[in-house]
């Protein structure tokens, strides 16, 4: 019998070998993944399975990611001695039978300084326009945390369903998009009636605060939840849409909240001169739906600015964010006092 070339044995494994690679990596290969500043898009599970919640265009950007905060040196472990004013009245709103005060409690340093103005946070509570209050207990704790960090914290009540509010001239076309293309988080007309009259009391609770000396008129942060989260994105990103001048807003704090769930639409309310947002949301929202700040993720990214994420699979709609990690060695309230610091 011939002898066999040893050679010809060692080629061959070579190319079994390189065979077997080039089918693993055919198999595996997901395309490039999207690792910019804001982190890496998720591995999906089974793209059949329509219940896959990264299934679809609108997390194909960004996906469901947790944003590194890292200190960019600007922050500050002091805490601000303050003390909280209440039941501010700050304004009044149109209601079926007149007019109806409104409240705010406003959370400052218990020392005024001539001449300092400290940033000015716009808190607004939840409640699907239909309940909530100033006085909630997460509120009331996290306008403490907030006050306690440098700001002049303004927590205000807005009008609600139960108070049948009327919207004024200037904002009936935000009222009539609102209840057209928000019919999937409002249930009802009354409730885009009072999402829109909540907006416009955030409106007029600023042009009260801007007055107040020790208040920067120029450095607001908008922070709501739930409904609240809704009137901030509106009151910031929403409005001027319709010709409607929105207050100069240097970030906001979106707590499961949402502007559109429409691509196009968020594009053209989110130019490239917007601010930022630190957005806090989980997947399987049944209430407010993810989508809308997973394509509010999308255009920052598109937009190139310093947003920060908290995306949550699970199907909660809201979140402890004084004690659900961000990370390991933050929670997503520790992160969005840090991200703030480099925003202001």
């Amino acid at each position: 019998m011939k002898k066999q070339n040893p050679l010809i044995f060692v080629i061959a494994a070579f190319c079994i070998v390189g065979a077997i690679i080039g089918v693993v990596f055919i198999v595996n290969d997901d395309g490039p993944q999207n690792v910019a500043s804001v982190g890496k898009k998720p591995d999906k599970s089974d793209p059949s399975d329509p219940s896959d919640p990264f299934e679809g265009d609108v997390y194909s950007q960004v996906g469901c990611i947790k944003t590194p905060i890292v200190d960019s040196g600007h922050s500050s472990t002091t805490e601000f001695p303050y003390i909280v004013e209440e039941n501010i009245a700050y304004g009044k709103g149109k209601v079926q039978n007149g007019d109806k005060d409104l409240y705010m409690d406003v959370y400052r340093p218990d020392i005024l300084v001539d001449g300092l103005r400290y940033p000015l946070m716009i808190h607004i509570h939840g409640g699907s326009f239909i309940s909530g209050s100033k006085s909630d207990s997460y509120i009331i704790s996290l306008s403490e945390f907030w006050a306690s960090q440098g700001f002049v914290v303004a927590s205000i009540n807005y009008r609600l369903v139960g108070d049948s509010p009327i919207v004024s001239d200037a904002m009936e076309s935000v009222r009539d998009y609102v209840i057209e293309n928000l019919s999937d988080v409002l249930q009802s007309s009354a409730q885009g009636v009072a999402a829109t009259c909540a907006v416009e009391d955030t409106l007029t609770a600023y042009d009260y605060l801007k007055k107040l000396s020790y208040v920067n008129p120029d450095e607001v942060i908008m922070n709501g939840y739930s409904a609240g989260a809704i009137t901030a994105l509106w009151a910031t990103y929403g409005i001027d849409t319709f010709g409607i001048s929105p207050p100069p807003v240097k970030a906001v704090l979106s707590h499961w909240g949402m502007l559109v769930t429409d691509k196009d639409a968020t594009e053209t309310m989110v130019p490239s001169n917007e601010p930022p947002a630190f957005l806090v949301h989980a997947t399987g929202d049944s209430i407010v739906p993810y989508d809308g700040t997973q394509l509010l993720a999308n255009r920052f990214e598109t937009l190139e600015k310093p947003y920060a994420l908290h995306c949550q699979e699970s199907g909660s709609h809201s979140i402890d964010i004084d004690k659900t990690m961000h990370s390991d060695d933050m929670t997503i309230l520790e992160a969005e006092n840090l991200w703030l610091s480099s925003i202001m």
